[in-house]
């Protein structure tokens, strides 16, 4: 009866969750876009060196690029992409609310850039959100708890 009344209160609930594999396959795929950017900002960096400028602003101009990659890829693709980025897209799984459907950029903004971001920053808590799915009943990592998101299979 528990299960039944939870699906009420969350439809997302009732949706099929993403096997922690796929989660895992669009993590890489979305790695695989920053290690990409990575290597272009690199680039951009010695491109700035080559046309005579300082070291300083060379540094600047790559970490710059690859910060405001990091920081608004997963937040405003998930918001403005139902709840995918290129990685879930591949892997074939969304992001959704409580009611079941995608995110908007205000929850993406909060799952993506501050739970994220704050778990990021301590590492640890990081690792263990990445690893909860595995135990947690709905499949859902610590920062979509926090969130209130849930990674569902995408049927479209």
């Amino acid at each position: 009866m528990r299960g039944q009344r939870a699906n009420v209160e969350s439809p997302a609930l009732a949706l099929a969750a993403a096997p922690w594999g796929r989660r895992a396959l669009a993590l890489g795929v979305d790695g695989l876009l920053y290690a990409i950017v990575t290597v272009l900002a690199f680039v951009v960096t010695i491109i700035v060196l080559a046309n005579g400028s300082s070291d300083e602003d060379a540094a600047g101009t790559g970490l710059t690029a690859l910060l405001v990659f990091a920081v608004t890829y997963p937040w405003l693709l998930l918001g403005l992409w139902g709840g995918r980025t290129v990685g879930r897209r591949v892997a074939g799984v969304r992001v959704v609310g409580h009611d079941g459907r995608p995110v908007g950029i205000g929850r993406a903004f909060v799952r993506e850039v501050l739970v994220k971001g704050v778990f990021g920053v301590l590492v640890l808590p990081l690792l263990a959100s990445v690893l909860w799915p595995l135990r947690d009943p709905h499949q859902r990592a610590l920062h979509d708890l926090v969130a209130g998101t849930r990674v569902v299979r995408d049927r479209s």
